[in-house]
């Protein structure tokens, strides 16, 4: 039996239970530690690609208490929109959220061919999300 308390695995646990709390989102469908990076990476998966404007809602919001982001959107050749979001908790501890949408939700918004992808910025994120809901952004 281990005993031992101070692992890589507990350290990552703290910090998903600490930085969910902090979030305040419901339970995310995945969270896959990465013991050995220090890294979380979370798949909140808010109504499976039907609801484009919750989706990035979802991401936009489970990301807010990170610092440090980088973002990335990739099509794939499913016609899905792949959007990963990293960003480093204070403690240090690096956490991706993930999550997709349909891409011909955001034709002409959007502008890759399949498998290719960029860097996004959160402004970008929320400028879509808003175009989508039909609000213009500011």
């Amino acid at each position: 039996m281990c005993t031992r308390t101070n692992t890589k695995t507990s350290t990552l646990m703290a910090a998903y239970a600490g930085y969910a709390d902090s979030v305040g989102m419901p339970e995310p469908t995945s969270i896959h530690l990465r013991p050995e990076d220090l890294e979380l990476d979370i798949h909140p998966r808010v109504q499976a690609y039907t609801d484009p404007v919750a989706v990035l809602s979802s991401l936009l919001l489970w990301t807010r208490n990170l610092h440090g982001i980088t973002g990335t959107w990739r099509r794939t050749t499913g016609e899905s929109l792949h959007i990963s979001i990293t960003g480093r908790l204070n403690s240090g501890v690096r956490v991706t959220v993930y999550d997709g949408i349909d891409y011909q939700a955001a034709a002409g918004l959007v502008y890759l061919e399949p498998e290719q992808s960029e860097s996004v910025a959160l402004d970008e994120l929320s400028f879509l999300a808003a175009e989508l809901h039909g609000t213009p952004a500011a």
